[in-house]
Order: structure tokens, then C-alpha cells, then sequence
């Protein structure tokens, strides 16, 4: 569940970015990304009520990666999105 919700996150933010932007600047992204996820999965292990896992974070980021490198991919080969 953390890899996919995490991974269409990535996806989607990067796909908002400009086609204009750097190359640096979605890696940018991506870094910011994966500090949320890991900060948020650190900040559980002090709430009562929520578990820490080291597994949660790692698929977490595993799916930030995964989807990231789809989007960038996508952008390097510039496939235009299919319109309906």
C-alpha cells in the first residue's frame, strides 16, 4: 500500500511540473519527496496511537523511485500523453 500511494504521489507531482524545467530541479523534487516520507514515517514512532515500521518507509521510498524514474523516462522520450 505505502509503495503505491507513494509512488502515485511522485508521479503525479512530477508530472505537474513544467516540461521546461531542469532535469536538476525534478531531482530536486524527488529528494524533497523522499525526506516527507521518511520524516513522516519517524514522526509515527512518537505518536501513541501509530507504529513505527522501517518496512513502511522503505516501500515508501521504493515506490517514490520506481514512479520517478517512470516519469523521467516519459519525459526524456517526450511521449505525448493521449488525449480522449
Amino acid at each position: 500500500m505505502h509503495f503505491i500511494m507513494a509512488g502515485i504521489m511522485a508521479f503525479l507531482v512530477l508530472l505537474s511540473v513544467p516540461e521546461n524545467k531542469s532535469f536538476l530541479f525534478l531531482y530536486t523534487i524527488i529528494a524533497f519527496l523522499l525526506f516527507g516520507c521518511v520524516v513522516d514515517e519517524a514522526i509515527q514512532y512518537f505518536l501513541p496511537l501509530r507504529n513505527f515500521s522501517l518496512w513502511d518507509a522503505m516501500a515508501s521510498c521504493a515506490g517514490i523511485l520506481v514512479f520517478s524514474v517512470l516519469v523521467l523516462v516519459f519525459r526524456k522520450k517526450k511521449l505525448p500523453l493521449k488525449q480522449q
